[in-house]
This record gives C-alpha cells, structure tokens and sequence, in this order.
C-alpha cells in the first residue's frame, strides 16, 4: 500500500502518530536523481538549506555527502527520527506554525519533497508568502503539478523523470 494511500486511509497525523519513528521515503531514489540535476546540472552551491517536511532525513544526507554542510531539518512528525539519522537540528514546524509564525531564520534554499502537496489549500497562499520572505530558492519535489505558487515565487526550471516533476523558484519578496 502506498504511503498516499495510507493518508487518505488514516489522515495524515494518525500515520504519523503510529509511523513516525520508521518512516522512510519509499521515493528516496528518485529524490537524489532529481537533486543530481539541480545542484550537478545547474550548479546549486552549498548554502543554508531547510529540508522542509524532511522525514528520515534522505535530502539532507545526501546533501551532506556532496558538501552542503549547513542544513538545517523541519518536521513535526519525525524530527526524532531525522535527529537520529542525520545528527542534525530538526525544527518542529508544520505548515499552520509557518503560516502564524513564519520560519526562525533565513535560507537560501528550501527543498521539500513529495509533502507540499499535503498542506490545505486554505493555508497555501500564507505559507508560500512566508517561506517567499525566509529563502532566496524553494526547490519542491512532487508527484503532481501542486501547488501553484506564482504569487511568491517565479519559476526558473522544470524538471520530470519517472512520473516525479521537480521545479526550482526563486522568491518574489
């Protein structure tokens, strides 16, 4: 059973109630290919990155790997989990805190994979406009065209392999 069939069947909470400390992104491959073009293919540099909705932390480790030392996790379901795994801060945001409160601090870059696409869409336009103020790049990785956020952020490339699109912004703000 697929992990968007098991929100739909438990909600998105519940599974994270009872799956928190073994998930693992079952996408973790195809992540890496899509990170492969944008740091090998366009030339991203090592920068302070949020791993939004990070997981276990597959982004951020592979992003370890390859030199971009300053990355800093956000999830309020595994933080844990991710701590475990990458040794590295994780902050216990989820979309409603960013949307009243903003992030704590500014990034370069925030990548999400495979979760924007879970935030109501009655809070997307608050949460958009504040991650647009808190980073310069907002790379999000999806199953699906979701979100469309024009209103903060411009597009500067579009990527697809295997079914998965990637698209990386740059702030309006």
């Amino acid at each position: 059973m697929s992990i968007r069939s098991k929100y739909v069947e438990h909600g998105v909470d519940d599974y994270y109630k009872h799956h928190a400390h073994d998930y693992q992104n079952p996408h973790e491959e195809l992540i890496k290919d899509h990170l492969r073009h944008y740091i090998h293919g366009l030339g991203l540099t090592p920068t302070s990155t949020l791993d939004l909705c990070c997981g276990g932390g597959e982004v951020t480790k592979y992003l370890d790997n390859i030199g971009f030392n300053d990355v800093t996790g956000c999830d309020p379901y595994t933080h844990e989990l991710y701590e475990n795994n990458t040794s590295k801060e994780c902050l216990r945001l989820d979309f409603k805190s960013i949307v009243q409160d903003g992030l704590p601090k500014h990034f370069d870059l925030i990548v999400c994979s495979f979760a924007m696409h879970l935030c109501p869409q009655s809070m997307m336009d608050v949460l958009l406009y504040n991650l647009s103020i808190n980073c310069n790049k907002l790379l999000i990785i999806s199953p699906n065209k979701k979100p469309d956020i024009s209103s903060s952020f411009e597009l500067i490339d579009e990527f697809e392999m295997c079914r998965v699109r990637s698209r990386l912004y740059v702030s309006k703000n």
